[in-house]
């Protein structure tokens, strides 16, 4: 029994510990070295939300301040256009279901980021915040590549960068970058001859499965937190996305030209005639309230938008609990069916090794027994054997033994009454 325990225990230390060998401990920070070699799933895409959250404040505050300071109309737009495609961007590449390529688009976002804002576009558009913007960018571009160098070696690095600059030659008029991704360049998927690119290449991580090399049960289990995880991110910053891309529409909507037209058309109308002075007054003070009113409504769409979504979140959120319940003890009854039959082995190995002990001490037995009762035997044949020739010789040399003793022949021995007569006498 005591060999069975032993036996499963060292079962379970060798199950805890494979785990933790493909689970580092949570709070201890790799090396770039081990960080290259694991190429954890689950750390690449908290290190790229983490950095999105930061980039997308930051540049935010940036773009509202630039925003306010606009001399402008066109300027404001533009300002609430490139906060929009970043905020849309960032968030986009941070919930990638494939957190290398991920990571590897969100250096490519915000180096076209940085090289649109040099561009004398920006210089002329936002005048003497145009540099605040460039050192802004750069710094937060700084601020990725020590994230992306955990997991991208300085080669693959240089080799999107590369890209990047390609692709931005060729389109130097876009400032909508929000939906350019490295899989989708047409730059890195051209055939290339032989030998040109180099083994480690930033495109053989673009299509791999970085949790391949775990165990189906716990890949399992690593895919569905990392889903969760991506959705939870998502839709705690889905307001801000609709917010943003609301007020994107509502100003594209002011500014078209049918729009414009129809206003000044009414102007004219107004002007022309007395009959519909009143009329027009009336017309001028709901132009005067639409901006207030169209305020209003937005804020009602918004807060209409988000009663939706959380009834939706809701109804999510219990879905992917099910789900991660199912699939959590569809893991556990797997890891149970495997610790039991590696039980059932180690308990049948074990009576196998009992029984042929026990066949071997009961074998043993049998001749020490057989042997000990050989030797009783042949020691009491000796004693019999023994016992019987001294009783021979003392049957031959008994009598003149004694006769040697005495000195003389043997006399009769005189009787009772003989020796009670010479008494008498």
């Amino acid at each position: 029994m005591s060999s069975a325990k032993l036996i499963l225990a060292a079962t379970l230390v060798g199950l805890v510990s494979g785990c933790m060998a493909q689970h580092p401990v949570a709070g201890v920070k790799p090396t770039r070295n081990e960080s290259l070699r694991t190429m954890d799933p689950a750390r690449i895409q908290a290190d790229t939300m983490g950095f999105a959250d930061r980039f997308v404040t930051a540049m935010g505050s940036i773009y509202d301040d630039v925003e306010k300071r606009a001399s402008n109309p066109a300027a404001r737009d533009a300002s609430h256009q490139l906060k929009t495609e970043l905020a849309v961007g960032a968030i986009g590449s941070a919930v990638n279901p494939r957190p290398i390529a991920g990571l590897m688009d969100m250096v490519v976002l915000v180096r076209l980021l940085r090289q649109a804002a040099e561009d004398p576009w920006t210089t002329r558009t936002f005048e003497s915040d145009a540099p605040r913007l460039v050192d802004t960018l750069k710094q937060k571009e700084t601020d990725l590549r020590l994230v992306a160098s955990q997991y991208l070696t300085d080669s693959q690095l240089a080799e999107i960068d590369l890209l990047a600059d390609q692709w931005y030659s060729k389109h130097p008029d876009i400032h909508s970058l929000s939906r350019v991704h490295l899989a989708d360049l047409p730059e890195p998927n051209t055939p290339l001859r032989p030998g040109q690119r180099p083994p480690g290449s930033i495109m053989s991580l673009l299509f791999g499965d970085p949790a391949a090399q775990f165990d189906p049960a716990l890949r399992e289990i690593e895919l569905s937190r990392a889903t969760s995880e991506r959705m939870f991110f998502y839709l705690q910053r889905l307001p801000l996305l609709l917010s943003l891309q609301t007020e994107s529409f509502y100003r594209q909507l002011l500014e078209a030209p049918q729009f414009a037209r129809v206003m000044d058309n009414m102007s004219v109308v107004a002007g022309s005639t007395t009959r519909f002075a009143d009329a027009s007054s009336r017309f001028n003070e709901i132009i005067a309230r639409f901006p207030q009113q169209l305020s209003d409504e937005r804020q009602q769409a918004v807060v209409q938008i988000s009663a939706q979504l959380s009834k939706q979140l809701d109804v999510s959120i219990r879905q992917l609990s099910d789900a991660v319940t199912v699939q959590r003890e569809a893991a556990i009854a797997q890891a149970t069916a495997r610790i039991a039959g590696q039980q059932d082995l180690a308990v049948q190995q074990m009576t196998a090794a009992l029984h042929q002990q026990q066949e071997a001490f009961v074998s043993n037995l049998e001749a020490a027994t057989d042997r000990s009762i050989t030797h009783f035997f042949k020691g009491l044949a000796a004693l019999a054997a023994s016992l019987i020739i001294v009783a021979l010789l003392c049957a031959l040399f008994g009598p003149r033994l004694r006769r040697g003793w005495s000195g003389h022949p043997e006399q009769p021995t005189p009787s009772k009454t003989q020796d009670f007569r010479g008494l008498v006498r």
